[in-house]
């Protein structure tokens, strides 16, 4: 018998992606050391100082992806959205022309942003502690900033 010695190049998976039960998809940068955990109801990822919650009964699967993508399709494929969450709100792979909206759990409106033509929004937050919703033309989540 005779055994052959091979290699494997290791890579580290770039991003964490949520899949909802819809077919939809968001992805958390790995360079951001995001955690995933989970709670009696919902789907957690914590991010330094900044936690998002899906309800487990939204989302499909989660998994560690090193590219974005949206599959095999006969129309053009669409970039799915990355968020980036610290004293900001940035996103990118959004819907040109559309609108990002931040509110506070009680509603009120932190800031709202058009989306640029290469699909990229940024609301500022400032360093304040809090429940945040988050709403863009496809997806509305929360996160929380300790």
């Amino acid at each position: 018998m005779l055994l052959a010695a091979t290699s494997m190049a290791v890579q580290a998976a770039k991003y964490v992606r949520v899949s909802g039960g819809d077919g939809s998809a968001t992805y958390f940068e790995v360079a951001d050391k995001p955690t995933v955990t989970f709670t009696a109801a919902n789907l957690v990822i914590t991010s330094g100082a900044k936690t998002v919650e899906y309800p487990l009964t939204a989302y499909r699967m989660f998994e560690f992806t090193d590219r974005i993508s949206t599959g095999i399709s006969t129309t053009e494929a669409t970039q799915q959205p990355v968020f980036r969450l610290g004293e900001s709100i940035s996103a990118s792979g959004l819907q040109p022309g559309s609108i990002l909206s931040v509110y506070t759990s009680d509603g009120s409106l932190v800031g709202k942003s058009q989306v640029s033509q290469n699909g990229e929004a940024t609301i500022s937050i400032g360093p304040k502690k809090g429940v945040y919703i988050v709403k863009t033309s496809s997806k509305t989540f929360k996160f929380i900033k300790r």
